[in-house]
């Protein structure tokens, strides 16, 4: 079932009669036009409408009133691509289910902003929703809202300040080859918890300040702690700057490989790791060619 509120103010859930299936439902959801931009703000908080999908013990959100949840849903905030690089993304991550991403209200106004919702097998508990929400953004591997993981959190439906052909244009449905299957998800997400290491650390009592230098600073960077959403970015800073050093590929490649598996909490895939090294060595080549031209 879902449930809609008007503004996220409100608690109380109207619930929402339709043939379709939760999923469908929102795909064929009313999109909403507005056109002084300059009251965003107020429109999302009184006017915007949100929903929640699943089984409530009474139209009132709340993490204690929902039971159960029937979509995966998760915002993608401020991103450093186009709406094009996003949806090609990912078609290339998730392709095999069935997935609709749609504008959010802030899209534009402060880089790309998307909503994406995934069709599941089965409606999911609290308990299940976060390890869903990781398994799935860590395979994407692009930093997501992580309010997302709010167990009750209303999501906005669609929105849009420009005409609703230009927004639909912009709208992603993928058929998919499948749902996302919770068990499945969820089991190998136990599995990756199972496989992390302990790096607990010593606590260090003794005090002492010296000069840091340049490569203390870098080495020291190596091991900051990066939140899940940013591993990719991250990772991708180090590479390139480690480039920029002079160091030689193979140094860069085993560097990169220590970084992911013992710096990160949950390691991203080997593929992931070596689809980011040969992009930045291509580009570092061009790079020494066209200095080499010069």
């Amino acid at each position: 079932m879902i449930y809609i509120s008007k503004g996220y103010e409100t608690k109380n859930l109207t619930p929402v009669k339709s043939e379709l299936d939760d999923f469908e439902t929102i795909v064929n959801s009313k999109i909403t036009t507005f056109e002084d931009v300059s009251s965003v703000d107020v429109i999302k908080r009184l006017r915007a409408y949100y929903f929640i999908s699943g089984e409530l013990s009474e139209p009132i959100r709340s993490n204690k009133t929902l039971l159960r949840k029937t979509l995966l849903a998760i915002d993608y905030d401020g991103l450093d691509l186009t709406a094009e690089e996003f949806e090609s993304h990912l078609l290339n991550k998730i392709n095999a289910l069935t997935f609709y991403a749609y504008p959010s209200i802030r899209h534009g106004m402060a880089g790309t902003r998307y909503r994406l919702i995934i069709k599941t097998d089965r409606p999911f508990t609290k308990e299940e929703n976060t390890p869903l929400i990781k398994f799935v953004t860590d395979h994407i591997g692009l930093p997501y809202d992580q309010a997302s993981e709010t167990w009750s959190q209303a999501m906005g439906l669609k929105v849009t300040f420009e005409d609703e052909e230009s927004y639909l244009d912009k709208c992603i449905y993928n058929e998919g080859k499948g749902v996302l299957k919770i068990d499945n998800a969820i089991e190998k997400m136990a599995e990756r918890t199972a496989k992390k290491k302990d790096r607990s650390k010593p606590a260090f009592t003794v005090q002492y300040s010296r000069k840091r230098t340049f490569t203390a600073e870098f080495l020291e960077s190596l091991i900051d702690p990066v939140e899940k959403g940013s591993r990719n970015v991250h990772l991708t800073k180090l590479i390139g700057k480690m480039f920029s050093l002079g160091m030689t590929a193979e140094a860069v490649y085993s560097y990169a490989y220590i970084i992911n598996e013992y710096s990160f909490e949950e390691p991203l895939d080997d593929e992931e790791v070596n689809k980011t090294f040969r992009s930045i060595l291509k580009k570092d080549v061009e790079k020494m060619e066209k200095e080499g031209a010069d």
